[in-house]
């Protein structure tokens, strides 16, 4: 049973999770506790994230989104990433999928 949670992940990832390229960096997960939410600590840690990226040479910072997380929407857009490509699968009334966004270096 585990070898089949492991193929499924692995086949969302690879539906909704953004194309890579040799030279960006990419954020995994993005994550702040919601008592501390509101303090610039999600945009610190962005920040921060681009300044390494940066000095690793990287040509852009790349970042994936649930579509229905408005909040790290939000914040990821006022960082300065914007969406390069939306991935979307709609099953009668299931839907899901991901912004994935950039921020050129």
């Amino acid at each position: 049973m585990d070898t089949l949670k492991l193929a499924m992940i692995d086949i969302i990832d690879s539906i909704f999770l953004s194309d890579l390229e040799e030279e960006d960096f990419y954020y995994a997960i993005v994550a702040v506790d919601e008592n501390a939410r509101g303090q610039g600590i999600g945009s610190f840690i962005l920040k921060e994230g681009l300044k390494l990226a940066r000095e690793k040479g990287c040509r852009r910072a790349v970042l994936d989104v649930d579509i229905e997380n408005e909040g790290a929407l939000r914040l990821y857009e006022r960082v300065g990433f914007e969406k390069f490509k939306e991935k979307i699968i709609s099953l009668f009334r299931w839907k899901r999928g991901a912004f994935n966004m950039q921020y050129i270096l």
